[in-house]
Order: structure tokens, then C-alpha cells, then sequence
């Protein structure tokens, strides 16, 4: 009797260690296949966005051209945004308070031939002097400003605009340049159907990506620079059926939203599978015919910002849209 219970026992403590196991084993399992890591997880498709101008800031007839806007902080989180207008307007950085509407102007003291993107990463802000609607520039720059947060803002990010525009940033440590060509491109005659129009650029660590504006074939080009000072030539490395002119580019998580217009008027906002470098998806922004300059996401909040430049039908606006998540 007491050695059958001793084999009970045992039997016993075998079956419920191999139960425990089994739920470990299930536990993972449902882990590995139901749950995604949080940080690998890209907000809301552009399926679900929520688009509609209910939320929008009618900019001032000084701003009618607003030609690009980034993130203010390297923390996408922010609700401050800074942007650009493009040639024939000044070389001023304009810093937006979303949560006022109130928008400040940082004199650079740089030559604005047609800036017509901005982004940055941590360390500097990047203003695209690439605008090329003849396609017959051979002096595509782009200026790379360092330590402009301690610049532009005080500790307790309250905008300092005065002393920035006291000192200026013009001819300090604080600038340098990127001067490039096209890779391909031969022709330099003036012309209006070409694919050497630029308007869009993403920084990626050491490397810095450009997506061109092709007036030819309404696609986009990706070309490829390296995030170092000095004169390059800038690599094709993709061609993008976007089927619109692409104006601003942003990153989501570990994708890309472009937005970009028709020449009939539409504006349209794409979500790219930046490692195959195809488009995922695509959306129709439900706009009165106007042009999209500008996009950036604030993944904190859920939102994405767009801009739009001065249309007879539609004032230059920063317009906040909203994913809805399922």
C-alpha cells in the first residue's frame, strides 16, 4: 500500500509539471502569433484615417506659400511644427504652436533659391534648396543646421525667437551644405515634362533620401545621398508608381507617408513599404482643389498634419487629420 501510493504521488507530479509546461508552452506560442511588439507596430493604416477639415488653422496671407513642415522636437510627439516657403519668399524658419495657432519666424540669413522641403533627426535640421519645376538647376543644395532646439527655443520650450534673430545663423559653425546632381540626369534644358522636379526628402542616420516630382510620368524617384557635407551625386535607387506629384514625404514608424496632388486639383496621401519601396496604399484627401505642400505625423497623438498652399478656391492651411484605430 505505501508503495503504491508513493508511485500516485509521482504520477501525480508528473502530470500536472507536464500540464504547466503545456500552458507555458500555449502562453508563448499565442504570444509569438497574436501579439506584435508594441514599437514594431505602425499607427493606423491610411484606411483608417479620418479625413475632413473640421480641424484646420487658416494660415496668414504672409504664409500663402508654405512648401514644407516637419516635426519641431526629434520626439514625434510634439504638437509644434516647423516649416518653409518656397522661392520668392523669405529664408525664414516658421515655427507653428498647434495648441494656440500661433506661428513665430526664425530669420536663417540663407539664400532661399526654392526651398521646398524640411525634416530633421536629432542632432540637426535639414531645409532642401531642390525645387527644379524647369528642370534646369546645376546648383541643388541642401543646408544642414546643428543645435537649432537651443537656438530656437529656451529650457522650458518657450520659443526664443528674438535672439536667434539677434545672432542669426548665417556663417557660424551652426551651417553646412549638401550640393548635388541627379545621377542620370543629362539634359539641362528648360522644360516643363521632366523627372528632375524635387520636393520630398527623408534622414535615415548617415544617408538621406530624396523622392522626386516627375512631371513626366507621375511617378517618384528615390535617390540616395550620403548625410555628409561636401559635393555628391545623387543615386537612383527606386521608381515609385505613385500616380500624383509627390510634394512632402514623413516617416511612420517603419513606413513612409508621401502626399502629392493631381493636375486636375486632387490631393492624395500614400502609405510606402519603405523596404520594398512600393506603395501599400492610397487615399483621396477630400480638399477643394488645392495644392498639398506638406506632411508630418505625430505618432504620440495619432495625428497626421498636412499643408496647403494659397489656392483661389482654398487658403494656405495646417490641416490636423486623425487615425481611428479598430
Amino acid at each position: 500500500m505505501v508503495g503504491s501510493s508513493k508511485v500516485v504521488v509521482v504520477f501525480n507530479f508528473v502530470i500536472s509539471e507536464g500540464f504547466r509546461r503545456f500552458l507555458y508552452g500555449l502562453i508563448v506560442i499565442s504570444l509569438l502569433f497574436f501579439i506584435r511588439p508594441l514599437s514594431a507596430q505602425p499607427i493606423s493604416s491610411i484606411k483608417n484615417l479620418k479625413i475632413g477639415t473640421d480641424v484646420g488653422w487658416e494660415l496668414a496671407d504672409s504664409l500663402s506659400e508654405i512648401s514644407g513642415i516637419c516635426n519641431a522636437f526629434p520626439v514625434i510627439g510634439s504638437n509644434w511644427l516647423l516649416g518653409i516657403q518656397d522661392g520668392g519668399n523669405s529664408s525664414d524658419i516658421v515655427v507653428f504652436d498647434w495648441e494656440i495657432r500661433k506661428s513665430f519666424v526664425v530669420a536663417t540669413g540663407l539664400h532661399n533659391r526654392d526651398w521646398e522641403a524640411i525634416t530633421r533627426d536629432d542632432e540637426r535640421v535639414y531645409i532642401g534648396d531642390f525645387g527644379n519645376n524647369r528642370g534646369n538647376r546645376r546648383d541643388l543644395k541642401i543646408y544642414r543646421i546643428c543645435n537649432i532646439d537651443s537656438a530656437v527655443f529656451t529650457e522650458d520650450w518657450k520659443c526664443n525667437v528674438s535672439e536667434i534673430n539677434k545672432r542669426g545663423i548665417r556663417n557660424t559653425s551652426l551651417v553646412d551644405s549638401i550640393e548635388f546632381a541627379f545621377e542620370d540626369q543629362l539634359d539641362f534644358q528648360p522644360r516643363f515634362r521632366h523627372n528632375f522636379d524635387c520636393e520630398s526628402m527623408l534622414v535615415q542616420g548617415d544617408s538621406i533620401w530624396l523622392f522626386t516630382k516627375n512631371w513626366k510620368n507621375f511617378k517618384s524617384n528615390v535617390y540616395l545621398l550620403l548625410n555628409t557635407p561636401g559635393k555628391q551625386v545623387a543615386r537612383k535607387v527606386a521608381s515609385i508608381n505613385t500616380r500624383c506629384l509627390v510634394t512632402d514625404a514623413c516617416w511612420q514608424n517603419r513606413e513612409v507617408l508621401l502626399v502629392g496632388y493631381s493636375v486636375f486639383g486632387n490631393q492624395y496621401i500614400l502609405n510606402l513599404d519603405w523596404n520594398r519601396k512600393r506603395v501599400l496604399s492610397r487615399r483621396k484627401i477630400g480638399l477643394k482643389p488645392a495644392q498639398v505642400e506638406g506632411v508630418s505625423v505625430n505618432l504620440l497623438h495619432d495625428k497626421v498634419f498636412i499643408a496647403t498652399e494659397k489656392r483661389k478656391t482654398q487658403r494656405a492651411a495646417i490641416i490636423e487629420l486623425e487615425f481611428k484605430r479598430k
